[in-house]
């Protein structure tokens, strides 16, 4: 469970002599008592945040190479499953499904924790997926062991203004995945009709090829050989696409891998895949009602939230135009036939029967 709490501000200008959200590169007093209990016989005393956060530093300053010098550190955690509402008894819990609306929603819950207050919205570096984590895996290869100690798995290491990608502070989990128990006293979710969900899902997958070979353009000169010749091969192929491709073919491979019972890509997955039943939410949105979600989400939290406008496709496409290797691609897709949508709907039948009445 999380006890929300607002986070202070955290400017570029005070980062200079910073090592995490609340800390100097000068120990505090707190860390020279624990490292002085250790050297008097308590070897099991677990390091603390900021015993992490120097350590991490002082790794990443011997590692050296192209990294800008250090000038803050912050653990940065997933957000929780299970929320406390501002009374301080009512929990609640939102069910995420991707193509729902679902950036969103986890930006207000970023608002709700006061982790927005260290992530200034940027639309480009979202659409880029311009990768702003540092995780201990990335360093494994080329520095000591004894780092990967340092940093929990359930946190991720950001170096001076850098931030995680919105989607890394919320796993999609199937309705099978791990029980929340005790049952949260609210649950909530968003849904949405599977023809537009689809067709929003298969216009992202398009942009995909020029958002992976395009998206990391600022930092070509520090990737390495293997990293340049993937992206030299993800650019030819974005290249070779001048226009939509065939959505009767996309849809014939949707229904092939439904007949084989694969799982194929997560955004094209059933909502009843991630949601279950509707017997189980207590409240359930279209993603038509954003503003009633927030509204929602501001009365438990008793705190007003900043409704995003986030995944517009007009602006995805203006993004795109402004590059001078997509500038004369054509995204447009045509209206869907009646049997295009028959096909999609009988992909996702049992989603109408479930949530039908929602959307």
């Amino acid at each position: 469970m999380h006890i929300m709490k607002t986070a202070a501000p955290f400017f570029s200008s005070a980062t200079t002599h910073r090592i995490g959200r609340f800390y100097t590169g000068r120990p505090s007093w707190r860390t020279g008592l624990r490292r002085l209990r250790r050297r008097l016989g308590e070897r099991a005393l677990p390091l603390s945040e900021e015993e992490r956060l120097l350590d991490a530093a002082q790794t990443l300053r011997r590692a050296g190479g192209t990294q800008a010098p250090v000038q803050a550190l912050r653990l940065v955690r997933p957000l929780p499953r299970v929320f406390l509402a501002a009374d301080g008894r009512t929990t609640f819990r939102y069910g995420k499904v991707p193509k729902n609306a679902s950036s969103s929603v986890l930006y207000m819950l970023l608002q709700m924790t006061g982790e927005a207050a260290y992530y200034p919205w940027d639309e480009r570096k979202h659409f880029w997926l311009i990768r702003r984590i540092w995780q201990e895996r990335v360093w494994e290869p080329c520095i000591k062991a004894r780092f990967k100690q340092h940093i929990e798995k359930s946190a991720r290491l950001t170096i001076n203004d850098e931030q995680m990608r919105l989607h890394q502070y919320a796993r999609s989990f199937p309705y099978a995945g791990p029980p929340i128990t005790p049952l949260p006293d609210i649950r909530f979710c968003l849904v949405r009709d599977p023809v537009e969900r689809f067709v929003s899902a298969y216009r992202q997958m398009t942009f995909r090829p020029y958002r992976l070979a395009y998206g990391r353009e600022e930092g070509a000169e520090q990737k390495t050989p293997r990293r340049a010749k993937l992206a030299q091969r993800l650019q030819a192929d974005a290249q070779e696409r001048k226009r939509m491709p065939d959505i009767d073919g996309f849809i014939a491979a949707k229904e092939t891998e439904k007949a084989a019972q694969k799982p194929g890509n997560i955004h094209f997955r059933a909502q009843k895949w991630f949601l279950g039943r509707p017997e189980y939410y207590t409240h359930i949105f279209s993603v038509r009602q954003l503003r009633e979600v927030r509204d929602f989400l501001s009365e438990l939290t008793q705190k007003p939230l900043v409704l995003p406008n986030i995944n517009r496709t007009r602006r995805k496409k203006k993004i795109l135009a402004a590059h001078p290797a997509a500038r004369d691609l054509d995204f447009t897709l045509p209206p869907l036939t009646a049997q295009q949508k028959r096909r999609i709907e009988t992909l996702y039948a049992e989603d109408y029967r479930l949530f039908g009445r929602y959307f």
